[in-house]
């Protein structure tokens, strides 16, 4: 697999996307350390890293620019590099996500994570006895663009950001 680094940067990912993946990958790592069964931490690590790669796509730079950094606040710099990633993946920020992830040559096992993970997939979720997908699940919802909150505080962040949205996440 690539170098994390080198593909955020080949992909150029906003640094306050970079930081989120890596909040959360974070989180994950520090509960896969301290799993007492055995569990697969480089899966779950790996999954964390990429899991909002294509999230640039869903970003509408019409109300503003407000979540990136202030040295990168440039609406149409972003605006060509959403027309470059919908005409190279998807305009599906998800399955650009999974393609992306592939180029990257991770493991089938990480594609399934990704693939299965977020809030469309919440309440199959909570019924599996995949715990690899439930850390998976619960890190990405620890963490919100501005740090580490409550899960509560998350659902209510992430209710605000995308209301009146054909999808939540």
């Amino acid at each position: 697999m690539k170098k994390i680094k080198d593909l955020y940067l080949e992909l150029k990912i906003p640094k306050n996307l970079q930081r989120h993946m890596l909040r959360v990958a974070c989180v994950g790592k520090y509960i896969a350390d301290n799993w007492k069964n055995t569990i697969d931490e480089k899966s779950i690590t790996e999954t964390l890293l990429l899991h909002d790669l294509g999230n640039l796509l869903k970003f509408d730079f019409t109300k503003g620019l407000d979540l990136l950094d202030e040295d990168e606040r440039d609406a149409d710099y972003w605006l060509e590099v959403q027309s470059e990633l919908k005409s190279k993946y998807s305009s599906d920020e998800h399955e650009a996500t999974q393609m992306m992830a592939k180029e990257a040559g991770v493991s089938e096992r990480v594609l399934f994570l990704l693939n299965n993970m977020g809030s469309s997939n919440l309440y199959k979720t909570l019924k599996t006895d995949d715990w690899e997908l439930k850390i998976c699940s619960y890190s990405d919802f620890r963490v919100s663009p501005y740090g580490f909150i409550t899960v509560e505080k998350r659902f209510k962040d992430i209710l605000q950001r995308y209301e009146n949205r054909d999808h939540i996440l």
